[in-house]
């Protein structure tokens, strides 16, 4: 998802309620299906219409920052990556995010 231009500080709130719902709507699907891999785009945006899914979990802010969350046994952890482009902000980076109880 890509939240509106403005100030960055807006952006990355707006990219942090946005990965936030993400993972609500993952939750939901899990729940329904039993099963994290049937969170599809497509089974997402039926959970959680008002956002675009692209890639799971990872959020770009125009600010220039990647938002990361995941959900563990421990709870859930908040991940940023600073100073990346659109490319870099994608799951499979996931690893690069430091990670932390909350953003």
């Amino acid at each position: 998802m890509r939240p509106s231009q403005g100030h960055p500080y807006a952006q990355d709130s707006a990219a942090q309620q946005a990965a936030t719902l993400a993972l609500e709507a993952a939750k939901i699907v899990y729940t329904d299906r039993s099963d994290y891999t049937e969170a599809t785009a497509t089974a997402l945006g039926v959970s959680e219409p008002s956002l675009t899914y692209v890639d799971a979990a990872v959020v770009w802010s125009e600010s220039g920052t990647c938002f990361f969350i995941r959900e563990q046994t421990t709870g859930i952890d908040y991940g940023p990556i600073s100073g990346g482009t659109t490319a870099d902000c994608a799951a499979g980076n996931e690893a690069a995010a430091t990670f932390a109880a909350d953003w």
